[in-house]
Order: C-alpha cells, then structure tokens, then sequence
C-alpha cells in the first residue's frame, strides 16, 4: 500500500539535504559497535534455528536483539540527535555483504507510517585501501520499491535541494563505471566514500544503491544501517 498524499507532504516537510559527516564516531564507540555485532553472531551460533542472523545472495544481515539494540542506541543517540531535530524511533541492522546492494529505497510498506532519516556507519572494506560508495540520488519514492519501476509516476523529481557538499567543504564525485547501469536514469545527489568512523544520513524516501564491487576490487565491506521514523 502506498502512502496518502496527505502524508507525503507532511514527510516533505521535514526533509533536508543528504550529508556526510567525516569523523561522526571515535575509535572507541567504532569497537564497542563492533563487539555487538560479534556477541549477537555468537548468540546465533548457539542457537538450533537463527533469528538475528539473515544470510542472502549479498551476504549477512544481523539484527540486533532488544538488549543490544539498547546498547546501540545508547552509543549513537548523542551523534545522532545532533542531527535529527525530530522526536523518532530506532531500528538496526547490520550488513556484511560481498555483493552490492541494487537501487531502492527503504521507505517502508506501512502506508501509515511517518518515514524519518536513515544512515550508514561504515565498520570495514576489504581490501582496506579500495573505494566504495553508499550513492544517495536525488529522486526519491515514498514506499519501499526496487529500481527501475513499472510505474515511474510515484517518482519525485528534482528534489528542491541545495547543492550537497560534505562536511570537510568539498563536494565528493563518483565515476560512472562504478555504478549500476540504471543510475544513467538518475541524477546522483551524494556519493558517500565509506570511511571508518564516518556516517551519511538521508531521507528514507531517497533511491540508494552501494557502488559496484569488481569494479573496485572490493571484496567485502561491513556498515551498520539506521532507520528512523516519527513518533
């Protein structure tokens, strides 16, 4: 089900540009993240049947359990209310993936509800000295969806955003070989190069996809994903 007009306008009205903040984390919150991470693997390993742990085409997905994703929350909140200027709710998840992640959005299937901000804190690239990217585009769709779309009318277009720069004062480019051939259909609004320590926020309605891997030799990479929403 899609989301009503009513609501979209109202999501809109709360949006801003997506941006990229350099040195977000220190080293020390960076371990404790990671630690979390590897308690919650183990706790699955003990486990007959898993039930944080997802493994897909693309890698592993762990979502923490509610006494670690308090733990997370605890460790991020101050970064992040820095920056998130409205009351929200927040879920986790982390991803190892070996292949990237295609064009979508993360926008929900609730019709009704009040999508927020979202954001990627990377952990590790491997091999450390490639280059990968999380690429943020301008146009965006208001429930969760795939790209390219069978109906382009619930695209919105030309964003009204400023020109997007990162937080260190220069703009960041990406080269077309290392994006998906469907990007040619877009507009890019943020590559953000992952960084140990860094983090990008973006609306959830925006069309996101990671750079492509073989491209850039990239092996593997390990982020933790943030999704907000209103409450």
């Amino acid at each position: 089900m899609h989301k009503s007009k009513e609501l979209i306008a109202e999501i809109q009205a709360r949006e801003t540009s997506p941006q990229a903040y350099p040195r977000s984390l220190q080293e020390n919150a960076l371990v404790r993240i990671e630690g979390i991470l590897e308690t919650c693997r183990t706790m699955d390993s003990q486990r007959h049947e898993k039930l944080l742990t997802k493994e897909g085409p693309r890698g592993i997905t762990v979502h923490p359990d509610p006494k670690h994703k308090s733990l997370l929350e605890e460790i991020l909140r101050p970064s992040l209310d820095d920056h998130l200027k409205e009351p929200y709710s927040i879920d986790f998840a982390f991803h190892q993936n070996k292949f990237p992640y295609g064009i979508h959005t993360d926008s929900g299937y609730d019709e009704n509800e009040q999508i927020y901000k979202q954001g990627i804190i990377p952990l590790d690239v491997s091999p450390k000295e490639a280059s990968v990217y999380t690429v943020i585009f301008k146009e965006k769709v208001y429930h969760s969806t795939g790209f390219p779309l069978k109906d382009t009318s619930v695209i919105v277009r030309g964003c009204s955003v400023e020109p997007l720069q990162n937080m260190s004062g220069h703009t960041e480019k990406i080269e077309s070989y290392l994006l998906p051939p469907e990007a040619s259909q877009l507009t890019v609004a943020l590559p953000f190069k992952w960084k140990r320590g860094s983090m990008a926020i973006w609306d959830r309605a925006h069309l996101h996809c990671s750079s492509l891997f073989a491209e850039a030799g990239i092996e593997s990479k390990t982020g933790l994903m943030w999704i907000t929403r209103r409450v």
